[in-house]
C-alpha cells in the first residue's frame, strides 16, 4: 500500500487502507499523516465531504487534537456550513478552556461567533472565556444579551455567578427565580445564589431562597446538597429554627436515620430557646422514642412539661 501511494498518491482507496492498518498497528504518528494527506487528496478532488469525514475518522481517533479539530472547523467554514463550524470551533474553545489557555479560548469563541453570532452556546462560552480573564463586565454584557427564555441553564448559572461575584446579589435572584419559575425543574441557578449568599455571610437572604426550592430539591432526591445548605444556614443563623426545622424534615424525607436525632435535638432546644415549648415538647418525646435510654432526654422532657403545666411523675420532677 506504500508502494500504490507513492505511484498514485492522491488515489484515496489505498491511502484509507494504509491509515486504518496503521491504527490497527497503534501507530498513531504514521495514521495522523497519511489521514491528514488523505483529507488534502480529497480536497484536490474537489471532494470536500469525504475531506470533511476524513477528518472526523482521524478527530475520533485524537479527540484531544485540537489542530485535527482547527482544521476541520476552517473546512466546515470553507465550504458553508457555518453551524457545523461554529460547533467544530466551540469544541476547540473547550479545550482551550479545559487547558486554561483563556486567551486562545475566547479567540475561538469569537470565530465561532463569526460563523453564528446568535448561537446561544457560543455567546456563553466567550462569556466564560472573559469571566476566566477578569472581565466581568464584558462577560455579563454578553449574557444580559441573550434572551433569558433561550439562554439554556449553563448561561443562567453563570450570569448569576458574576452577579454576586460583582456585588449584585439582588439581580443574581432576579435572574435566578425567573428561570425557576419558567422551569421549576431547574432549580440549580436559585441554589447557586443561595449557597453563595449564606457562604457570604447573607444567610437570611440565602435561606429564603431555599425555601422556595427546597420542595424540588427533596422531590428530585437532591438531598445532600439541600442539607448541606440548611446546615451551614444554620450554624450563621444561631439561634433561628426555620433552618433547623427545614434540616429535620429533610432528614426525615431521606430517612437519614443516624443524622436525624441530632437535628431533632438540636430544633429542639432552639425551642426552648425561643419559647415555643409545645413545639419542643413534641420533639423532646419524638427524641425520647428514638433513644429511650437517654436519661437526658427524658430529663429535658420534664423541665419542659413542667413549664407547661403538664404532669410529671414524683419522682421525675426536676429541680
Amino acid at each position: 500500500y506504500k508502494k500504490i501511494a507513492k505511484l498514485a498518491p492522491n488515489e484515496p482507496r489505498p491511502l484509507e487502507k494504509l491509515a486504518e492498518m496503521y491504527v490497527q498497528q497503534g501507530v498513531m504518528s504514521e495514521a495522523r499523516s497519511v489521514y491528514l494527506h488523505l483529507a488534502e487528496a480529497h480536497l484536490k478532488g474537489k471532494r470536500q465531504q469525504q475531506a470533511v469525514a476524513t477528518l472526523r475518522k482521524l478527530l475520533d481517533l485524537e479527540p484531544d487534537n485540537i489542530r485535527i479539530q482547527l482544521r476541520l472547523a476552517d473546512l466546515y467554514l470553507a465550504i458553508g456550513q457555518k453551524e457545523e463550524a461554529a460547533l467544530a470551533y466551540l469544541n476547540s474553545a473547550h479545550r482551550m478552556l479545559d487547558k486554561g489557555d483563556f486567551i486562545e479560548a475566547k479567540k475561538m469563541a469569537d470565530r465561532a461567533l463569526q460563523a453564528a453570532p446568535k448561537n446561544a452556546r457560543v455567546i456563553t462560552m466567550k462569556a466564560r472565556a472573559a469571566a476566566a480573564l477578569g472581565e466581568n463586565d464584558d462577560a455579563i454584557r454578553l449574557l444580559e444579551e441573550l434572551p433569558e427564555e433561550t439562554a439554556g441553564p449553563d448561561a443562567t448559572r453563570l450570569r448569576c455567578d458574576l452577579y454576586v461575584r460583582t456585588g449584585k446579589s439582588g439581580k443574581a435572584v432576579e435572574v435566578a427565580k425567573k428561570a425557576f419559575d419558567r422551569n421549576p425543574e431547574n432549580y440549580a441557578p436559585v441554589f447557586q445564589v443561595a449557597e453563595t449568599l449564606v457562604e457570604g455571610g447573607e444567610a437570611e437572604s440565602g435561606l429564603a431562597l431555599v425555601g422556595e426550592i427546597r420542595e424540588a430539591m427533596m422531590g428530585a432526591n437532591d438531598y445532600d446538597r439541600l442539607n448541606r445548605v440548611l446546615s451551614m444556614a444554620s450554624e450563621r443563623l444561631s439561634g433561628h429554627i426555620e433552618p433547623l426545622e427545614w434540616l429535620v424534615e429533610s432528614y426525615r424525607r431521606a430517612n437519614e436515620t443516624v443524622r436525624l436525632p441530632d437535628a431533632i435535638d438540636q430544633l429542639a432546644e432552639a425551642c426552648v430557646a425561643g419559647n415555643q415549648l409545645e413545639r419542643a415538647h413534641e420533639l423532646f418525646e419524638e427524641l425520647l422514642k428514638l433513644e429511650p435510654e437517654d436519661e437526658n432526654n427524658r430529663r429535658r422532657l420534664n423541665q419542659v412539661k413542667q413549664k407547661l403545666g403538664l404532669p410529671v411523675a414524683a419522682e421525675e420532677m426536676v429541680t
